[in-house]
């Protein structure tokens, strides 16, 4: 009985992938499922959480002229990236915000928070910490 389920498991393997070699992929296309900040109410001075909407923040992550590029779907500006590390996670810096995409989970975040670490009161009520959390499928 044993060697028929060993037999079984050795046999079907190669149809579910273990042990395959990963086909390299060039560009993951990502849609944002959700988005929240922390807001500073101008009065009491005390923060709350505010969902933001997520409708149409679809993004790519690409391979071009050998370096990774992230650019919002619809729009021409692409932001270099820097190389998945060894755990699957690529960075990339936009403006104040910073990217992480795992290639592994095929998730990635983009969070925002130089608002809350100034002293200038204005900067800090309108430059709010944020973050974006989504989903990536190779394409």
């Amino acid at each position: 009985m044993r060697t028929l389920i060993l037999g079984l498991v050795l046999a079907l393997t190669p149809l579910f992938g273990v042990g395959a070699t990963p086909v390299p992929v060039d560009a993951y296309v990502c849609v944002a499922d959700f988005a929240m900040s922390l807001k500073l109410k101008k009065r009491s001075k005390e923060w709350e959480t505010e969902t933001l909407s997520v409708k149409d923040q679809k993004f790519f992550l690409k391979k071009k002229n050998g370096h990774w590029v992230w650019s919002k779907f619809g729009e021409k500006y692409q932001l270099k990236c820097g190389t998945f590390n060894e755990n699957g996670v690529i960075s990339c810096d936009i403006l104040l915000s910073q990217l992480e995409l795992n290639r592994k989970t095929l998730r990635y975040k983009i969070y925002n928070h130089p608002g809350y670490m100034t002293s200038d009161e204005t900067a800090k009520s309108a430059d709010t910490p944020h973050i974006t959390i989504g989903g990536c499928s190779p394409l």
